[in-house]
């Protein structure tokens, strides 16, 4: 992927190969939520929730500048309540990314970024809390609606220090679950995310931080004709990272 420290920064071809593909395991648990600036955090108990996710990511360069790609994610996840462990693994939702490189290498400025706009789809193909009216937190490996992004992506690399800014706004589709009489109406939702890394004395080490605010306003749920809507969720992330340069096509990052 781009240098990125930060899961957020989408998958794009910044180097000199046509095609690209990213494999990465994460491991998460779960320790607490708050949905709103008003209100206490909630604290999940010791050993209560743990999430794994494979995400396989490939991407085509058509030409210098435009480029689209593909992200299947799979998780396996675990659930301990009332001395009950609970386990499932499935498919996420599938991401689809188109990008295109607005301003170049070939304008290479001693300040000016490499800039690319994006745009990314997201198809629910992964399991919701919405589509049963029981349901087990390890089912759940999916935000239950399409949604579609756009954003932009800067890049500066300067001797041994790179930095990277990116900022993107999403809008979630209405959808209808037959089944269970619902109607959702997802609001809109943004990202940003700032890292910087450094490889010192140019060798095949960079080690990188990111700083990145999450936002997912509203939605509006619907049953037999009366609505209600849920919090908002406002969250930062913040990562530590290494990666190593094996080959001009490889690299290993953690």
């Amino acid at each position: 992927s781009c240098c990125g420290s930060g899961s957020s920064l989408p998958s794009l071809i910044t180097g000199d190969t046509r095609t690209q593909i990213n494999l990465s395991m994460t491991r998460s648990k779960l320790l607490g939520k708050q949905l709103s600036n008003f209100k206490e955090t909630i604290w999940t108990p010791s050993d209560d929730s743990k999430t794994q996710k494979i995400f396989l990511q490939g991407s085509y360069l058509f030409d210098n500048y435009i480029q689209i790609g593909l992200g299947l994610p799979y998780f396996f996840k675990q659930n301990y309540e009332n001395r009950i462990r609970k386990s499932n693994q499935y498919f996420g939702d599938v991401e689809l990314q188109a990008a295109y490189e607005v301003l170049p290498e070939v304008f290479y400025s001693n300040w000016l970024p490499r800039v690319f706009i994006f745009s990314k789809i997201t198809v629910p193909t992964g399991s919701s809390i919405y589509e049963k009216e029981s349901y087990d937190k390890v089912e759940v490996t999916g935000q239950g609606h399409s949604s579609v992004s756009l954003g932009a992506l800067f890049l500066k690399a300067k001797s041994s220090i790179d930095i990277q800014f990116m900022a993107e706004i999403h809008k979630g589709l209405k959808r209808r679950f037959t089944k269970r009489k619902l109607l959702l109406e997802p609001g809109l939702g943004a990202s940003a995310l700032l890292s910087a890394g450094f490889s010192p004395s140019n060798n095949p080490w960079r080690w990188g931080i990111s700083l990145s605010p999450n936002y997912e306003g509203p939605q509006t749920l619907t049953f037999s004709n009366k609505s209600f809507k849920t919090d908002y969720e406002f969250y930062w992330d913040t990562t530590a990272s290494g990666s190593y340069l094996y080959s001009r096509y490889t690299s290993f990052h953690f």
